[in-house]
């Protein structure tokens, strides 16, 4: 009934109840409140019935009479072992805490990066869309040229007409090479 009403941290029981065994009571307690301790107490101590109380999960076990500071020591323990794991439930709530945020901020910078190499590639598309136009002309004119369709050259300038049309023609090409990686 009392542990009904507010939580207890420390549960002193009798093996010898005049209802029902304290081993009972143990079981009944750690399956209701298992962050309530459970100190047994007994003057008919026996190794089976300590057995099923640590089996139980009993704190501890003492046998009357005993002395009240070993009492006091055994409830002092209790108090730092639930203090220990409060400590460690805060410490692990607050891990939680922080691989959410890091997972947060981690797709935050991937969406980022997405962003990026998307704005990336749009640059690198357009740039070399703007290059391609002028340089088709380029090679489209010195092709004209070449041909001699505009007049006749001399072999000077057909040498060099053939270095602007074969340079010309190997930039067309990288020029296609990084739209085709920009597209990829």
């Amino acid at each position: 009934a009392v542990l009904q009403q507010r939580p207890v941290n420390v549960a002193l029981i009798n093996l010898k109840l005049p209802d029902m065994s304290g081993l009972e009571v143990l079981s009944r307690v750690k399956a209701e409140y298992p962050f309530t301790e459970a100190i047994i107490l007994t003057g008919n101590a026996t190794l089976n019935s300590a057995i099923e109380a640590t089996n139980k999960d009993a704190f501890s076990y003492l046998r009357k009479p005993y002395e009240i500071d070993q009492l006091l020591l055994h409830i002092r323990r209790v108090i730092e072992k639930q203090k220990a794991e409060e400590k460690i439930r805060k410490y692990e709530e607050r891990l939680e805490e922080l691989v959410i945020e890091r997972m947060q901020e981690f797709e935050l910078a991937k969406l980022q990066a997405e962003a990026g190499d998307r704005a990336k590639t749009e640059f690198i598309k357009n740039i070399c869309h703007e290059i391609q136009t002028p340089l088709n002309s380029l090679i489209g004119f010195s092709t004209v040229l070449r041909d001699e369709l505009m007049g006749s050259l001399n072999e000077k300038q057909m040498e060099h007409l053939a270095g602007i049309i074969n340079s010309g023609r190997y930039l067309h090409d990288l020029v296609l090479d990084d739209l085709k990686f920009a597209e990829a």
